[in-house]
């Protein structure tokens, strides 16, 4: 599977470390999905993490009206090369720490 997004450095970091293929117990039955985000960089002030802040529309189920939702996201920078106001890609791992389930992958 090739990943054809507008980002090549996202498609090619995914091509090239394998997670393009699904993986599981039983690849018929059951497949994992890698979970990627987009976001910008709000703190570095940790050593080998940073604060990833990721923004979404939600859709209000009655007024029908659309309102930003921001996550934070701890995110595991192992060589400390992203600072704040970068845009960055995230990907779901293993816990790495309390917090951190995420790792940085790329810049946008």
């Amino acid at each position: 599977m090739t990943y054809n997004n507008s980002s090549s450095a996202l498609a090619t970091y995914l091509n090239n470390c394998g997670a393009a293929t699904s993986y599981g117990i039983n690849k018929n039955k059951m497949e994992k999905r890698i979970r990627t985000l987009k976001g910008v960089v709000v703190s570095d002030k940790m050593q080998k993490t940073v604060v990833i802040s990721i923004t979404r529309l939600k859709k209000h189920p009655k007024y029908k009206k659309y309102y930003k939702v921001t996550n934070k996201f701890k995110a595991h920078d192992e060589k400390g090369e992203y600072h704040v106001g970068d845009k960055v890609f995230i990907q779901e791992t293993r816990p790495i720490s309390k917090d951190k389930r995420w790792k940085v992958i790329a810049k946008q």
